[in-house]
């Protein structure tokens, strides 16, 4: 189960005016659809809130390329009753937007309420950021890998390499026990994976896994997002996870519970299945139906594979 929190500091506010009693409903409007074409331009649509008609509307939006300090910004202004008349941007700018490099949208809205003689209020505000690829491939996730035994697990945390951020942060908890620093730190072409470990579990019992992905994109940003997933795991029986000599006797350990005598007359372990997405397509073709032995000592020689 995946949830996804926005930590904001606004969506929508009653601004009140303690000497008047003047009462504006007020919020900032919302990134609709970002459509990109041929990686060289984007239409960009926003929706306004329900709020109380404005007077005035300064509207900018923003996009700011990640990794970098280049800013672009297209400002308008506005009678606040024709503001539904700009409702969408086409950005064509070869020299901003470059193919493959990722971007955060931003929409700052400013605004006027004019009322009595010669008062008004001012308020401002910022939408939530809409990250984007110029690419015509999806943005990737975040990903986990959960290493279970019998007694311990080890929660693999792999953030896209690809993506930018200013901040990023990786937490893992088991049954409400926070690990505080990873076990090890390493990294793929495509991938940066932080490992947590958690011991002295029980064999053949559930326990509940959290795991947290943190991050900012800009460094003059108020918003945070974080992605949190939980599922729950199962140890393995103790009977049938000793994983110590899996090679000569696993089969004996896992049948001795019923009656069975296995002969050993010299067999081999052929590997027919072999993961793609960990260790790449060209490696895994040439691994499948391979010794089990073979395939072994080619996975060591992988970076970040253990």
């Amino acid at each position: 189960m995946q949830f996804i929190w926005i930590f904001i500091l606004i969506l929508t506010t009653t601004s009140i005016n303690l000497v008047t009693g003047q009462s504006w409903t007020w919020s900032p409007p919302s990134i609709q659809t970002v459509d990109i074409y041929n990686e060289s331009a984007i239409n960009i649509s926003w929706e306004y809130s329900y709020e109380t008609e404005p007077s005035f509307v300064q509207l900018s939006v923003i996009l700011y390329k990640l990794n970098t300090t280049d800013i672009f910004r297209n400002n308008f202004a506005m009678d606040g009753k024709d503001r539904f008349n700009f409702t969408s941007l086409m950005i064509v700018n070869n020299n901003f937007l470059k193919a493959n490099a990722y971007y955060a949208i931003i929409l700052e809205y400013n605004t006027t309420y004019n009322y009595g003689v010669n008062q008004s209020q001012k308020l401002w505000g910022r939408s939530f950021f809409e990250l984007i690829k110029m690419a015509t491939t999806p943005i990737p996730s975040e990903r986990r890998f959960v290493d279970i035994k019998s007694n311990s697990a080890i929660i693999s945390m792999m953030w896209p390499r690809e993506i930018p951020y200013f901040t990023l942060e990786m937490n893992a908890n088991l049954n409400g026990k926070n690990t505080t620093l990873p076990i090890e730190t390493v990294s793929n072409e495509t991938y940066l994976i932080n490992k947590y470990r958690f011991e002295n579990l029980s064999p053949d019992t559930n326990y509940r896994l959290v795991t947290i992905f943190t991050r900012r994109y800009l460094s003059n940003d108020i918003w945070a997002e974080s992605v949190e997933n939980t599922e729950t795991i199962t140890t393995l029986k103790e009977s049938s996870s000793d994983i110590l000599d899996v090679c000569n006797n696993f089969m004996v350990h896992a049948t001795d519970e019923f009656g069975v005598e296995l002969a050993n007359e010299g067999f081999d372990i052929i590997v027919f299945c072999v993961n793609i997405d960990k260790i790449g397509q060209s490696v895994a073709t040439t691994l499948v139906g391979q010794s089990y032995f073979h395939v072994y000592e080619k996975i060591k020689e992988i970076n970040g594979i253990d």
